[in-house]
């Protein structure tokens, strides 16, 4: 028997994709039933119905301190997010996170808020008690505001590009069916990168969830040895925002390093990061403008602008400097024009001693 996914709507697949799922799970001899292009079209179609996204994180992350004594520190950031597929972005984060001064680790507020409108991203981050901004950048790089995660990975990325992009590389296959957090699941791998150490991708989809990547995984093979997996993205506990369409109440990111020790005494790598991620607040195509996602800089604060190449300084123009130049009884206009008269007098009256000192010297 041969299955076949109707690809209308998520919602409207639901009810055959399950039996799909469990056919695949129970009967291997069948997975032929489902054809790759298949399951990228429904990723696809997913992800297209995530065009925007509002959403918020509270982030719960364990990161290296940086220094030489090799141990992690915990920080909890809340990350308020609009996310476009396409790349727009606006990120608005707080919370405390971990300073060095003097030899002496301690805990400060920290905040950042960035924008990225397509071509330009442009950041400014802060710290300290009373919490104040420091400093901006202006860069065409999206990835250089710093955000603890980009929201993309969560929902429909992988290393910045579209999963549905990646399963249509050569080489991506269909393999054992599994099951994740009660779902089955359809795992694809990408092709083998054959370098001084192998690397492949497994991606686990859920016909259930509206053909949701709820795992992403990379996993790398030193010579000789089994598969590592090192680096992941798992997503559970899913809500239905709209009818065919689930969002992760909950991720976990997550990255080791491995060295061929570990691949070779079968041992646990070293943690790089991790991150527990709580979602919420989800509001699907939200509506905005294109300032939205261009940020104005905060009053007074050095900007340094990567494209131009140069650094400047924001004009501190307030509502209420404006409120005062608009009551005032001499507005600016009005002072620009005194100044040039009295400018223009004093160039009159400089002449003029200057043609009377000539005319009675050579009279």
């Amino acid at each position: 028997m041969r299955y076949t996914l109707s690809l209308t709507r998520a919602y409207a697949i639901v009810p055959i994709t399950s039996v799909v799922a469990a056919a695949l799970f129970l009967f291997a001899p069948l997975a032929i039933a489902i054809e790759l292009n298949d399951v990228t079209e429904a990723v696809a179609e997913h992800e297209r119905a995530l065009q925007r996204v509002s959403f918020t994180m509270r982030i719960e992350g364990s990161r290296p301190t940086g220094d030489d004594s090799g141990e992690m520190f915990d920080f909890v950031h809340t990350q308020h997010v609009i996310s476009e597929f396409g790349g727009r972005l606006l990120v608005e984060l707080s919370g405390p996170k971990l300073k060095t001064l003097n030899g002496v680790r301690k805990e400060i507020e920290t905040m950042a808020k960035g924008t990225y409108d397509g071509t330009e991203a442009r950041f400014e981050f802060g710290f300290e008690k009373p919490l104040e901004v420091l400093e901006g950048v202006i860069d065409r790089n999206r990835n250089s505001i710093p955000f603890d995660i980009d929201p993309l990975e969560i929902l429909t990325h992988r290393d910045h590009k579209p999963v549905s992009t990646i399963l249509q590389t050569p080489g991506c296959s269909i393999v054992t069916p599994e099951t994740y957090d009660g779902y089955d699941v359809i795992v694809i791998e990408t092709a083998v990168a054959e370098r001084e150490q192998n690397f492949k991708g497994r991606f686990y989809i859920a016909p259930k969830l509206g053909f949701y990547v709820v795992r992403k995984a990379t996993l790398i093979q030193f010579p000789m040895h089994d598969w590592i997996e090192f680096n992941k993205v798992e997503c559970a506990d899913f809500i239905e925002v709209e009818p065919g369409i689930w969002l992760p109440q909950r991720a976990i990111i997550e990255s080791t390093v491995p060295t061929e020790e570990n691949a070779r005494e079968n041992t646990q790598p070293p943690l790089a990061w991790r991150f527990k991620v709580s979602n919420s607040d989800w509001v699907l195509n939200p509506e905005v403008s294109d300032t939205t996602f261009k940020m104005s800089f905060s009053d007074g604060i050095f900007v340094e602008d990567k494209i131009a190449g140069t650094t400047f300084r924001q004009a501190a123009i307030t509502d209420e400097a404006v409120t005062r130049q608009v009551a005032s009884p001499h507005p600016p206009q009005a002072e620009s024009r005194d100044t040039f008269i009295v400018a223009n007098l004093i160039v009159v009256g400089v002449l003029a001693v200057g043609f009377s000192i000539y005319w009675l010297k050579f009279r």
